[in-house]
């Protein structure tokens, strides 16, 4: 400041004394020349006029431009302080807009982070958490701001804490984002699932700096899971699972028929029957009955290897797939199994002797699908309780012409009920010695289009279907019938 005052005196003693200098020159030397030029008094006083307003003049130019160079260096003195002051003023706004724009955002990201359900935390590359939100906080049972500084060791269990820190620095390493799950054990004695998220924190230079995790509870959803699974399995098995044997049941031999179809690899279906399995549950009891399944399932997996499918269709029905396809070793098979059934099975200390019959059919030689396996090996059953007990039928295509004539006259039979097609016809019965008639023997006839159809060919169907017991009332009730009328004629 001293030093600029010195400069401004020195700069205006020069000036001063370079105007003293000149006056003093310009008086000397102009009124030397008006003396020498004027010849009168008159012209010296005109002379001296001149003189003097051109000094006036002269002065007053130079005046102008000293004062308005010093008024001008002042004016963008004045405009630099001016703009330098705004310059801090406008720096000093700036600075409280940003710092309440920070406090602003820092607001709004402390209210997001503590608002999430998830656990939101962040470690330095020293492994000391720098950020950890109240959802953490609550995972970890612990205060959100006291944990600031603190590691794995102060939440978790070692092993679990050793386990994460280690977990940590792969991902550092391969600076990746990663999604996991993994089970953690608090310091407490707490227990729980969680779904995790880590990443590295990186800086500009691409250089990590710390870790980012984003954790959410899922104890209880896998506990769902874990519930839903085991109903599934539940649920499977009972429409799976035969309660009795514990074998696959029919709808289990379906699924796998079909997909063994779908192969095109040769293989066949033996479908087994216990003869007179109703006498012996009617007699024993159905508990007993199931005893006598289970022992008929164990029998079933001592003849067969365990690449045999093995199942319960029901009742006393058992479906068994064998991956064979050449006859001669099912046969052989097939005599063992039957031969075992020539053995008593003891249930409840009782020896029961049961036998079965069983139909084999070949796929692909015999069927081409599910559905007609069944029907095949079915045929092929009933062919071998027509050849007697405890006896096993390979299927044969002439047996389905056979079913489908049976089907027709069981059918035709039934029709022929209903349309009292069936007549009674009366034989006299009498005494050998007087020859007079004690009885009459009622014979059953069928007539259908005109033909009569034989009694030894409709009796056996109508026994075979069932349809005996409808014949049977059929008769009796014609038999009354008649006899009242004969009784009203005496």
């Amino acid at each position: 400041m001293q030093s600029t005052d010195s400069q401004s005196y020195k700069s205006a003693f020069f000036i001063s004394l370079i105007y003293f200098i000149s006056g003093g020159l310009w008086i000397v030397l102009s009124d030397y020349a008006v003396a020498s030029i004027a010849s009168g008094t008159n012209e010296i006083t005109m002379l001296q006029l001149y003189k003097g307003w051109f000094f006036v003049f002269v002065t007053t130019v130079i005046l102008f431009f000293l004062t308005y160079r010093y008024f001008r260096s002042m004016r963008v003195q004045y405009n630099k302080n001016l703009e330098q002051i705004q310059k801090h003023q406008s720096t000093k706004e700036s600075l409280k807009v940003s710092q309440s724009e920070l406090s602003k955002y820092d607001t709004l990201l402390n209210t997001i982070i503590n608002s999430s359900p998830d656990a939101i935390f962040a470690k330095d590359l020293d492994g000391k958490f720098i950020l950890f939100n109240k959802s953490a906080a609550n995972i970890a049972n612990a205060d959100e701001k006291e944990m600031i500084g603190k590691n794995d060791y102060d939440v978790f269990e070692p092993e679990i804490a050793k386990l994460h820190q280690e977990t940590d620095k792969k991902i550092i390493a391969s600076r990746e984002v990663v999604t996991f799950e993994e089970r953690n054990t608090i310091r407490d004695g707490r227990a729980n699932i969680l779904l995790v998220t880590k990443g590295p924190l990186l800086d500009e230079f691409g250089e990590p700096f710390g870790l980012f995790g984003i954790a959410r509870d899922i104890t209880d959803r896998k506990e769902h899971e874990r519930f839903l699974e085991e109903s599934k399995e539940k649920f499977y098995k009972l429409s799976h699972i035969d309660g009795v044997t514990s074998f696959p049941n029919r709808l289990y031999i379906s699924e796998t028929l079909s997909a063994k179809c779908k192969e095109e690899k040769p293989f066949c279906l033996i479908l087994l029957d216990l003869d007179e399995f109703k006498i012996v549950n009617d007699s024993y009891g159905h508990r007993f009955g199931d005893k006598l399944l289970y022992e008929v399932s164990r029998l079933l997996a001592e003849v067969f290897d365990e690449s045999a499918f093995l199942a319960r269709m029901g009742g006393d029905e058992f479906g068994i797939i064998v991956n064979l396809s050449d006859i001669k070793e099912i046969d052989a098979l097939m005599q063992k199994l039957h031969y075992k059934f020539n053995k008593p099975f003891k249930i409840d200390m009782v020896d029961v002797y049961i036998t079965a019959s069983s139909g084999i059919c070949m796929y692909p030689d015999d069927v081409q699908n599910m559905e007609e396996m069944y029907q095949a090996s079915d045929t092929a059953m009933y062919n071998a309780k027509k050849l007697g007990k405890n006896n096993f039928s390979f299927y044969d295509a002439k047996f389905k012409k056979e079913a489908v004539v049976y089907t027709q006259m069981v059918t035709n039979l039934k029709q022929a009920i209903q349309k009292r097609e069936l007549e009674l016809y009366f034989q006299p019965q009498n005494d050998v010695k007087t020859g007079k008639i004690v009885g009459a023997e009622a014979l059953l006839r069928w007539k259908s289009d005109g033909k009569m159809i034989p009694p030894d060919v409709f009796i056996p169907l109508a026994e075979k279907s069932g349809l005996i017991v409808e014949i049977g009332n059929f008769v009796i009730k014609s038999g009354f019938e008649v006899a009242k009328r004969w009784h009203e004629r005496l």
